[in-house]
């Protein structure tokens, strides 16, 4: 499928992200040099860090943060071209090329309550799947709580990118007042399947498959950016309210039988409806023979993620490695660390 955008044109080199690139996708110009302005608001960015390596872009963002003053008002944004120690969900290790993926994280300091924040996984990954289909052209869906996969031609889902988000509080403010929170994202951008570890090989996909042309990273970083700052910032505005209907519409697996990892030794099976308001899932128990009661209500429920469609293999049982686009550390019912 053809790209929708100037995503494809003129790409930069494969190996190399490009700072003014990354700005004018941002919405300033090459002048700028780290103030967003025009129509993405004036000094919407504060500070802009783009590394050819570093341990993990969380970091970079946090240090940014840390050097920001008390009155900062802008965002931050952290781009590297590879990472050394990322982190994953579950002590999971992370498979980082470069060049063919990016990892890229953003902050700034939101005023909500601390019990919304860790909806906010939600929230970035619904931007990161409509972003991607405005201007890729690619049906991306979002695995509850903070995946993102294409299904391919054999109707399987496969991973290609995921979020992490973190929130603390800022040092020398009072309690209660505005939180610094960080989002960490990472894509399987055009990495060949054949180099992905075994453990990956087809449980993960890259971004390149169904797009026909090559794929500049730094334009598709600032894109990204740019469109999760404006997704907060509309959440922020309304109280930390989440729109059910996008969520439900790009969910992975609703109407489907789900394993859900409930911290117990064994999963719970049931059929996935959607989310709830509070950004728990919506399910339906199931009849002896598996199907759906038809007698029963839908409950919410509160797992620590879903395994996988009961019909698909158990690919997320398989050794623990995330790939690039796996920045699935922590879901969004995590309470805000401290």
């Amino acid at each position: 499928m053809a790209a929708k955008d100037t995503m494809t044109s003129n790409p930069a080199p494969a190996s190399e992200l490009d700072r003014d690139v990354i700005g004018s996708a941002l919405g300033y110009g090459a002048g700028d040099r780290g103030h967003g302005g025009g129509a993405d608001g004036a000094r919407a960015w504060s500070a802009i860090d783009v590394r050819e390596v570093c341990v993990s872009t969380q970091d970079e963002v946090r240090r940014l943060a840390q050097a920001a003053g008390p009155d900062d008002c802008g965002w931050w944004l952290a781009v590297a071209d590879r990472q050394t120690g990322g982190r994953g969900r579950g002590g999971a290790s992370w498979y980082s090329p470069a060049a063919t993926a990016l990892h890229l994280s953003l902050g700034c300091r939101l005023d909500l309550p601390l019990e919304m924040l860790p909806r906010a996984s939600i929230v970035v990954g619904l931007a990161v799947v409509h972003l991607l289909d405005q201007i890729c052209g690619v049906t991306v869906g979002l695995k509850w709580p903070n995946d993102l996969l294409i299904r391919g031609a054999d109707g399987r889902w496969r991973k290609v990118g995921g979020v992490i988000c973190i929130a603390e509080p800022v040092p020398g403010q009072p309690t209660g007042a505005a939180t610094a929170w960080f989002a960490g994202i990472g894509l399987n951008v055009s990495t060949p399947a054949t180099s992905f570890p075994a453990a990956l090989r087809g449980h993960a996909t890259s971004l390149d498959r169904p797009v026909d042309g090559p794929i500049d990273r730094s334009f598709l970083a600032g894109r990204i950016a740019r469109a999760v700052r404006s997704a907060v910032r509309a959440w922020q505005k309304a109280g930390g309210a989440l729109d059910l209907a996008a969520i439900d519409a790009a969910l992975c697996f609703r109407g489907e039988v789900v394993d859900l990892d409930v911290g117990a030794p064994a999963v719970t099976r049931a059929v996935l409806d959607g989310v709830d308001s509070s950004g728990w899932l919506r399910v339906s128990p199931l009849d002896r023979a598996g199907h759906r009661d038809e007698g029963a209500q839908s409950v919410l429920c509160r797992p620590l993620a879903i395994v996988a469609a009961a019909s698909d293999p158990p690919w997320c049982a398989a050794p623990k490695m995330a790939s690039p686009g796996g920045c699935q550390e922590n879901d969004p019912r995590r309470e805000p660390s401290t």
